[in-house]
């Protein structure tokens, strides 16, 4: 007789080891990485103070020319499709060029172009990130690729650790669609630093409130507009939301110094046209003046955590009274079609812009570390405790009186 029992114990047996062998293993695979986090000492939320306004404008000079119009986060066809992008790196750079963008940045996810020495054109920027939260980040000038992340969740110690370490590497750091899903909390936007720019428009969604968080904290970071297309040819993905940057060339360096002094401002538009365009903004006796061309506009003033200052109709300049318990200021203008967001006025001293320090907090990481080598061990030791103890089968005969 066939010992039919003893094979049905194997086999479900056999499933069983498997099972738990493939859920360990994606276990292992996505908790492993949060071993490699470190805890902070995050800086005080100190509002911008001074008696001087900082005015990211002040300075723009040149013809209008100087005015670049740029997209830094568009995928194409990349992975073998996995990310999702429809078009080849040729197509979408080509539609990016018929809509007049000067700058027509790719930004695959862990694949940025590496220019070639003599191209001083190309803007080097990836997408980083896998969490499923959707906490990304944009990095720009990175001499190497940084492959690590937290793939479940991240707390605002996990997002600290994985900016500092691209920081570390020199890379500008962008916090990308920080809104989607509530990636980055406007609470934790006030607390993480060491990033330099804030993707405020993105097709997918409008981060307002955390980049008011961040600057209500004294977070000194600017905007970034940007499509996030991942197929040219979908509507309401290419051409709907874009950077306009004041630099004197299109060399990458002088791109980047545009965007991490503030010299730029988002558009919301439709096919990469807009009815409006900012020609100056200046601060005068605590007054911030407007000049805008086009479009009659509706033109908002927010302050300290997204309060509203002002809102009033201009048809191309506005004055508009800066109070003195505001911190910051910022405007929206907004025609039927377009809108503009600009970067904030802030309050400094006159000499520099708050550097906002984090630190990290040595013995809560060793005592986390520590704690989570504990918990594994004792998991290991309990599971080769249960293996031990675990029932085999009763060996059953073929032959009866044996």
């Amino acid at each position: 007789m066939i010992d039919r029992q003893g094979a049905r114990w194997r086999t479900a047996h056999r499933v069983r080891r498997l099972t738990t062998l493939a859920v360990t293993a994606l276990l292992v695979v996505a908790l492993a990485p949060y071993l490699a986090t470190r805890f902070y000492r995050f800086g005080d939320a100190t509002p911008f103070n001074g008696t001087h306004w900082f005015n990211p404008y002040a300075a723009l000079d040149g013809p209008a020319e100087h005015w670049r119009k740029a997209n830094f986060h568009a995928h194409s066809h990349a992975w073998g499709g996995v990310t999702d992008g429809h078009h080849s790196p040729a197509d979408v750079t080509r539609a990016y060029r018929a809509l007049g963008y000067d700058v027509a940045a790719l930004s695959n996810y862990w694949a940025a172009a590496r220019p070639m020495p003599t191209d001083t054109t190309t803007v080097s920027v990836y997408e980083h990130g896998a969490s499923v939260i959707k906490a990304h980040r944009l990095v720009f000038r990175a001499p190497r690729t940084f492959w690590f992340d937290f793939p479940l969740w991240q707390s605002v110690h996990q997002q600290q650790t994985i900016i500092d370490r691209l920081r570390g590497d020199g890379a500008i750091v962008a916090l990308a669609h920080p809104a989607l899903r509530n990636a980055v909390r406007p609470a934790d936007a006030a607390r993480l630093s060491g990033y330099a720019l804030f993707e405020v428009l993105n097709h997918f969604v409008t981060s307002d409130t955390a980049w008011d968080a961040a600057l209500t904290a004294g977070r000194p970071v600017w905007l970034l507009a940007n499509d996030d297309s991942h197929n040219v040819d979908g509507a309401g993905e290419t051409g709907v939301a874009w950077t306009m940057l004041h630099a004197a060339s299109l060399h990458a360096d002088s791109v980047l110094a545009a965007l991490t002094s503030g010299r730029a401002y988002g558009v919301r538009g439709h096919a990469g046209r807009s009815d409006l365009a900012l020609e100056r903004v200046l601060v005068r006796d605590d007054s911030l003046v407007i000049v805008h061309r086009g479009a009659a506009a509706h033109v908002r003033v927010i302050a300290d955590s997204g309060r509203l200052v002002a809102a009033q109709r201009s048809t191309g300049t506005i004055v508009v009274a800066l109070p003195p318990w505001a911190h910051y200021a910022r405007v929206v203008l907004a025609s039927e079609t377009s809108a503009l967001w600009l970067n904030p006025v802030v309050r400094w001293d006159g000499r520099a812009l708050p550097l906002v320090l984090t630190t990290v907090d040595g013995r809560r990481t060793a005592a986390f570390r520590a704690l989570a080598a504990i918990v594994v061990a004792a998991w290991l030791l309990g599971r080769r405790a249960g293996a031990a103890r675990a029932p085999r089968p009763v060996p059953v005969t073929d032959r009866v009186g044996v």
